[in-house]
């Protein structure tokens, strides 16, 4: 048997393979990169090139691997985010994830291990920190150890950042020739 098909069924299958053809299968706002995929432009760079390439853009990139391998996961240009494991500020759901970092920013950035840059509910310091110059980058934190020299202890440590003076930064990471 034959099926017959006239125009007014041409005409609706048409129109429906150019609503997929303008719009595509996605939902709106939905994505069909994988997560974790990062920014196509620092994809391919290494932490020096990131630097490089994308000196003075504003921004500070986080990466979950060293070297800056497979994109940065994360950015900021806000100035800072008090707390990467929540879902507010540019770093979302970033809490512990940082394995490696670029600054881009003509900002020095101060980066530390608890939410809230490190500050109780009482208003006392706690826990560690350390700073990151502009055009400066950190390959791999596994390199650095804590006040105390224990080795590794930053890699996948970093709860919050923010800018701030040069003369508040006590301790220096990173790579870069900017350092003021």
């Amino acid at each position: 048997m034959r099926t017959m098909v006239g125009r007014r069924t041409r005409r609706i299958v048409v129109a429906a393979l150019g609503v997929v053809l303008v719009f595509g299968v996605f939902p709106a706002g939905a994505s069909s990169a994988a997560p974790g995929a990062g920014d196509v432009g620092t994809a391919e760079l290494d932490c020096n090139q990131t630097a490089h390439e994308y000196e003075n853009s504003g921004y500070v990139y986080f990466y979950s691997r060293e070297k800056c391998d497979g994109g940065n996961g994360a950015k900021d240009n806000s100035g800072g985010d008090s707390d990467h494991g929540d879902d507010a500020g540019q770093v979302k759901n970033w809490d512990n994830e940082i394995d490696s970092i670029v600054n881009t920013t003509d900002s020095h950035i101060e980066f530390y291990n608890y939410p809230d840059y490190n500050e109780t509910a009482e208003g006392k310091a706690n826990g560690d920190r350390f700073c990151v110059g502009p055009g400066e980058w950190v390959n791999a934190l596994q390199y650095y150890g804590d006040a105390s020299g224990n080795k590794d202890w930053w890699r996948n440590s970093i709860s919050s950042h923010r800018k701030v003076s040069a003369s508040t930064c006590t301790r220096w990471f990173g790579w870069g020739t900017n350092r003021e």
